[in-house]
């Protein structure tokens, strides 16, 4: 099967194993289907960026909601630490403190520990993306719509999304999506 058949995580894709992020349920147009207004959304498709909250975050919040945002199952506190501060020897005051400022962003969208992980109120367009590619050729063409650059561009210290295969395995799906939509162009000569 082709990248975009499978899900994040799928063990075929990365050694690494990660976890799979669910889709949001999507109707028929491929829009949400739950109205999803003024709730935080993630943008991890280009440039990370956090909308919905009228607020700009530090980076580390940045990269600390793109990890949970890639690890539906949520993160315990040695993974998070070897992912937001992998060379340090981090005090565990200074990562709850990390976690209570993201918490804070997102409108308490984050579970309690000793397992972090985001609730259904924080949305991605990742997830939108993979909803919207397992639809019909419009549905593909708007998931392509929503790419904006190279994913997860502009994080600072997030060497554990390459490490985990994440932006390969998003990059890759993009592609196959692409080449889908290409081919069925270029069956029906829809050179649009």
């Amino acid at each position: 099967p082709r990248v975009a058949d499978r899900e994040v995580g799928d063990p075929r894709l990365s050694e690494t194993g990660g976890d799979s992020v669910p889709a949001p349920a999507v109707t028929s147009d491929g829009s949400e289907s739950v109205d999803r207004h003024g709730q935080p959304r993630l943008r991890l498709l280009g440039p990370v960026e956090l909308d919905g909250t009228g607020r700009l975050p530090r980076s580390q919040v940045l990269n600390l909601l793109t990890l949970l945002a890639l690890h539906p199952r949520g993160v315990d506190r040695h993974q998070l630490l070897a992912a937001l501060w992998p060379d340090q020897t981090v005090n565990l005051q200074t990562m709850r403190n990390r976690i209570r400022e993201t918490r804070r962003l997102v409108d308490g969208g984050i579970t309690d520990g000793p397992i972090w992980r985001l609730d259904e109120t924080v949305t991605t367009d990742w997830d939108q993306f993979k909803a919207l590619s397992k639809g019909d050729i419009d549905h593909q063409r708007r998931a392509l719509e929503l790419v904006r650059g190279r994913p997860f561009a502009g994080l600072d210290d997030a060497d554990w999304i390459d490490l985990g295969g994440f932006r390969s395995e998003v990059e890759a799906t993009i592609v196959d999506v692409a080449l889908t939509v290409t081919e069925h162009d270029l069956e029906t000569e829809n050179y649009a």
